[in-house]
């Protein structure tokens, strides 16, 4: 019996993600997000934006700063469930913009980002198959791919996760599209913040179109206590200092 065939007796797909899940989290963060969205011609265009979430990202504000063009935008989520609400407010019109479920294909500001990809993945979504370990940058990981059950739900049919062995942290991810294809690849860097495992830096490159998109997280602040009456649509008109 190979050491692969023990392993798989040992954990599951689901066991590794529901482990993941209930590692300790900060009850909030603080964070500044640069964002490059690089063209496959090289052009590059970068934004700035601060980011206060809780909950596990359940809840989410974000205040754009720069380009000139982009001050002021403004985006909310709360999501409650299998219920997810997304709001932008775009002062160029003085109006908020909600994003329905049929803009989740749409990019999050010209970004390799889609609105989807800033939903919390729900575990009982998805089915899990731990389909071997393998090295990723000289760390050893279990590979898990998830099958989206209700593919009605998404602009995805799967995710196939590398996640290191050693602190269960997803370092990177293939997103397919719903014929099977390739679609996203992102690739996960970390930092200690307080004895717990941030992120850092996320690359999101669009692997059918040769264009990638660059994340940088600095300033980040765990656990500064942001009330949850903060997470309201008046919010999103003044960047806080």
């Amino acid at each position: 019996i190979s050491s692969f065939s023990i392993l798989l007796c040992d954990v599951s797909g689901y066991d590794i993600i529901e482990k993941i899940n209930k590692k300790d989290r900060p009850k909030d963060i603080k964070s500044v997000l640069t964002m490059e969205s690089i063209k496959s011609n090289g052009e590059k265009r970068t934004s700035v934006f601060k980011s206060w979430t809780k909950d596990n990202g359940e809840k989410q504000l974000i205040w754009f700063i720069e380009p000139f063009e982009y001050k002021g935008i403004a985006f909310l989520k709360i999501e409650k469930g299998n219920n997810t609400n997304m709001k932008m407010w775009l002062p160029r019109y003085k109006k908020i913009r909600k994003i329905s479920s049929a803009d989740k294909n749409d990019s999050f500001m010209n970004s390799d980002l889609r609105f989807e990809d800033l939903y919390i993945r729900q575990i009982d979504h998805y089915t899990y198959t731990l389909t071997k370990e393998e090295k990723y940058n000289d760390k050893l990981c279990y590979v898990v791919l998830s099958l989206i059950k209700n593919q009605k739900n998404s602009t995805y049919s799967q995710h196939e996760t590398w996640i290191s062995k050693n602190d269960l942290l997803p370092i990177k991810e293939i997103s397919y599209d719903k014929d099977g294809i390739k679609d996203k690849e992102k690739e996960f860097t970390y930092i200690k913040k307080e004895n717990r495992d941030m992120i850092s830096f996320i690359k999101i490159k669009n692997l059918k179109e040769g264009h990638y998109t660059n994340l940088y997280i600095d300033d980040i602040i765990l656990d500064s206590g942001i009330d949850d009456n903060y997470f309201r649509e008046h919010r999103l008109k003044r960047i806080p200092k």
